[in-house]
């Protein structure tokens, strides 16, 4: 996949606190394209606002080719909470001329405490140090469930722009680079 193309996708927060909107929406969209991405595994990639702000964006939506995202936009605008709560906008190209800046969104892993091996005073001290970072940062995070486990999770996105430029990208399931294929996006406001 290369990022040629582009889908940007707006969420409108439901009624009441508009950041607990905001979050909760944009992880039901996550969870709605995880399932549509797992159909043509490592075709689209995920990119965030620039601006960081959640009540002014969704989601952006990379693939190669235009059509790849006509075919990905006919699945969700067929989908209920999708007329609902979202805005599908019509893909674009990315400008040829585009020198605009890349990021790179690197899913940042946060251990469990039943994954701790140390014992003693160690115990839990990666897993407070990661915490603490991903809040200091001001991390993207993404509240979701697991349909196959019915578990709850966060998944933390961590922002980085010292990622090497790469020919490909190979996005993980829900779109997101990984520290061990790391891939850049154009930041396009």
């Amino acid at each position: 996949m290369n990022p040629h193309a582009y889908l940007t996708i707006g969420v409108r927060p439901d009624e009441g606190d508009l950041d607990t909107g905001v979050w909760r929406a944009r992880g039901r969209l996550l969870s709605i394209l995880h399932s549509n991405f797992s159909q043509r595994a490592g075709a689209f990639a995920v990119g965030l606002n620039p601006s960081r702000r959640p009540q002014s964006h969704g989601l952006r939506v990379f693939a190669t080719t235009i059509e790849e995202l006509e075919w990905l936009s006919g699945r969700l605008t067929g989908n209920g909470w999708i007329r609902d709560y979202a805005i599908v906008n019509a893909p674009r190209l990315v400008p040829s001329s585009f020198d605009g800046g890349w990021t790179s969104f690197v899913r940042y892993r946060i251990p469990t405490l039943k994954s701790d091996r140390k014992t003693g005073d160690e115990f839990g001290r990666l897993r407070a140090r990661r915490l603490r970072k991903a809040s200091e940062d001001g991390m993207d995070y993404f509240l979701l469930a697991s349909t196959s486990t019915s578990q709850r999770f966060t998944l933390i996105i961590q922002r980085r722009k010292d990622v090497p430029a790469s020919q490909t990208c190979l996005p993980n399931s829900y779109g997101f680079s990984t520290t061990t294929q790391p891939f850049n996006l154009p930041d396009i406001e």
